[in-house]
């Protein structure tokens, strides 16, 4: 799986955001969790989100 942007939403207290994450953290974090899945499961399954667009980011993930 070709990882071309990572974020992590959330839900607290009746409102949806972000963890901000710097770039180091970002690609770590995606590394770990998305392994640790495909690791544990043969595969990470990933959900099309119609209503958020999440634009690739070359700066945290290089082609």
């Amino acid at each position: 799986m070709k990882i071309e942007n990572f974020a992590i939403l959330v839900r607290a207290e009746g409102v949806t955001g972000q963890v901000v994450l710097t770039a180091a953290e970002q690609r770590l974090f995606s590394r770990l969790v998305i392994g640790t899945i495909a690791d544990v499961n043969g595969t990470a399954k990933i959900i099309p989100i119609k209503s958020i667009e999440l634009p690739a980011n070359p700066e945290v993930f290089p082609q």
